[in-house]
């Protein structure tokens, strides 16, 4: 596929070059090019064509929410607030890669990140943003990795008959609950 790509692409320089077609890239003189670079290197499989019949694999698609029609792109250029579907003018969604959930709400980490910034930042005006990000982080694994460690001491409290949750305000209950991500807040 290497080699079909490089003598296409040299069709287009001697089309360029030596006939001097500056306006039709793959026109009667790129085609004439193109017959004599697929006869030439005819026992290295070559074969030149105007189009590829290849597969790409596109980082980013949109598809039409009307007729289906789906545009592919590299980059992230297409705006489906401000562009539709060339052919019916209706509406684009992004399918590719699967845009997140709106409105899914945040982690515990996002949470934990928003109410702990302001404050981190206000007591240590002198660390960076990075530097604040990264307290909070290992905070977080530190929060995390201890009510864990508390979690599993009450549950073999709990197991082994020495644990009674009314004696322990019910915290057992509130931090395993706090524990899981029941998806809202």
């Amino acid at each position: 596929r290497l080699i079909n790509v490089i003598a296409h692409e040299y069709c287009h320089l001697l089309n360029f070059m030596i006939s001097n077609v500056k306006d039709q890239p793959h026109g009667r003189e790129f085609k004439k090019w193109a017959k004599i670079c697929s006869t030439a290197f005819a026992h290295r499989g070559v074969n030149v064509t105007t189009k590829h019949t290849y597969e790409i694999s596109y980082k980013y698609i949109w598809e039409c929410t009307h007729c289906g029609t789906e545009y592919k792109r590299h980059s992230k250029s297409i705006d489906p607030a401000r562009h539709s579907c060339g052919k019916c003018k209706e509406k684009l969604v992004q399918v590719k890669p699967v845009p997140r959930r709106e409105g899914k709400g945040m982690s515990e980490y996002q949470r934990y990140v928003k109410e702990r910034f302001a404050g981190l930042k206000k007591e240590r005006p002198e660390m960076s943003m990075g530097e604040v990000m990264a307290v909070l982080g290992r905070e977080f694994r530190e929060m995390k990795a201890t009510r864990k460690e508390e979690n599993i001491v009450l549950e073999k409290e709990a197991e082994d008959g020495g644990l009674d949750l009314k004696d322990a305000g019910f915290d057992f209950v509130v931090r395993k609950l706090d524990f899981l991500n029941l998806g809202s807040e």
